[in-house]
Parts: C-alpha cells; structure tokens; sequence
C-alpha cells in the first residue's frame, strides 16, 4: 500500500512539474516572438477584460488556463497607433470587469482551473 501512495505522489509531483516546465516554455517562447513584459502586461489586460465580458454575459463559464489564451493578443497589443492612455483604461475596464464577475457569485461555480482550454473571444473594444 505504501508503494502505491509513494507512486501516486511522484506522479502527481512529476505532473506538477511538466505543468510548470509547459509555463515556462510557453513565456519563453512569446519572448522568442520578441514579445516585451508591457506587449505581455497588455495582452493580459484585453484578454482578461474580453474574458470577463463573455463571461458576464454568459457566452462562457471556461476560466483562462494557459498563457497560450493571450498569445494572439500580441500582436494585436504592438499596434504602434493605439496610444499608451488606451492601456489604462483597459487595465482599470478590465479591474472593474473582475470585480462586477466576483460579486455576481458566479466566480465560486465556474468550471475549475483545469477544464478544457478556453480559446480567446474574436476581437471587440473594450
């Protein structure tokens, strides 16, 4: 029995591993892309802001699970005419968003963390 319990948790430990190795790989591989941590602090801003609302609305219930969700949001981010007071609306839309989806309630019965990867909701302004 004991065995089985020392394999169980070297399997969960090994899982837990890849899981972060795969993070990893996935944030080196946008900053390969060329990828700045600003183009990465937006990118995270839309996505979450434009997850929210589908959420809000009730298009979706699926969590975002990966930093893949955010890579197509990259280059639509480095967009040299979108002026730099655009993003802070974005973040604090995007603070509001979260707040208006944590008292809802509904935050305690979405799906969990490791559903079936959410892909990101076709471009919208926010």
């Amino acid at each position: 029995m004991r065995k089985d319990a020392a394999s169980i948790e070297v399997s969960l430990s090994e899982l837990h591993l890849r899981k972060v190795c795969e993070r990893r790989g996935k944030a080196l591989n946008l900053c390969r892309r060329g990828a700045g941590l600003e183009q990465l602090r937006r990118a995270i801003w839309l996505g979450c802001a434009r997850k929210y609302v589908a959420m809000l609305n009730g298009q979706t219930r699926l969590p975002i699970t990966s930093l893949a969700y955010f890579a197509s949001l990259i280059d639509e981010v480095a967009q040299p005419q979108i002026p730099a007071s655009y993003w802070d609306h974005v973040r604090r839309r995007m603070e509001e968003l979260e707040k208006r989806w944590l008292q809802t309630g509904n935050a305690a019965t979405a799906p969990a963390a490791d559903a079936v990867p959410a892909e990101p909701s076709p471009p919208e302004m926010i």
